[in-house]
This record gives structure tokens, sequence and C-alpha cells, in this order.
């Protein structure tokens, strides 16, 4: 959560001020967040389902963290496969992205899944399914560029979006 939620969220907070500034020598605005599939709202359980669905702020994503981290959550599983952690980190910053999004709708926010990345966080899987870390990043500065295919407040892998 400190890094994949709440680091993201106080480097938002830190240019905001810029990002909202309608100055020429900015250029477009835009805020790309790198997520994963994991965060999808599907391998949450269904409590988390429903509280981030109904997120409207960012403080309503800070009450939601807030209740699993004091395990104040129905017992049970926070979300299926091996890293539940990493699930709930990735759909609070989902939820920061559609936030975001629709709060400034001159500044395009997205999130993005790189895939499955030769990592050390990988490094259990099948090297077959894997793509290099240039290639990951080549993915995402291409949706980052190109303005026309890719609504902002969306959620993509690839060139696809992808539900929340």
């Amino acid at each position: 959560l400190e890094v994949n939620y709440y680091g993201a969220k106080s480097v938002i907070d830190a240019f905001s001020p810029m990002l909202k500034a309608k100055s020429p020598w900015y250029g477009t605005r835009s805020i790309i967040n790198i997520s994963s599939g994991e965060g999808e709202l599907v391998y949450l359980n269904s409590y988390l389902q429903t509280q981030f669905q109904d997120i409207l702020t960012p403080r309503d994503i800070d009450e939601v963290l807030r209740s699993v981290l004091e395990d104040s959550t129905p017992k049970g599983d926070l979300a299926f496969g091996s890293t539940p952690g990493y699930s709930v980190s990735k759909a609070a910053l989902n939820s920061l992205t559609r936030i975001t999004s629709a709060e400034d709708p001159e500044l395009r926010v997205l999130a993005v899944c790189p895939g499955d990345v030769s990592t050390e966080m990988c490094s259990d899987w099948e090297s077959d399914i894997l793509q290099s870390p240039q290639e990951a990043a080549e993915d995402v500065v291409g949706i980052a560029l190109d303005w026309m295919a890719f609504r902002s407040g969306g959620f993509y892998r690839g060139a696809e979006e992808i539900p929340w």
C-alpha cells in the first residue's frame, strides 16, 4: 500500500498545482499510473468489490484501506491469488485514477497494466509468457503518447481497455 497507492497519491498531490496550471509551457498534462490486472475488482472479495465500486473521493479510498489494515472487513481472503495485498493496493490505485480523471476533465489520467514482466516478482513464472522490462516500458510509453486512442479515466493493458 505504501508504494503502490500512497506513493502514487503523494506524487499526484505534490505535482497537482503544476498539473492544474493552464500554462503553455507545460503542454499536454497527463498522469500515467502503473497498475496491474490483479487490481481488477473481480480479483477482490465481494465486500471489497462493493466498497471500491462505491468510492467517490480519495478520502473514501483511505477509509477502505484503513478498514483493511484494521481487519474490520468481513473475515476471509481479501483477494483471490497469491498476492492479495498487491491486488488491494492496485485496486486502490485504479480508483484514484478514475477519481483524479473525473476531478479535472482537462487532465488526462490513465491506469496501465504493463502485463506479465520478467522481474523478481514474477521469477517463479514460466519464462515464455513474460515480456522483458523494455517491452513492457514500450507498451506503457506507447499508450502514454497516443492521445487519441486512450480515453482519460481508462484502465489499459496493451492497446485494450480492461475492466476496473
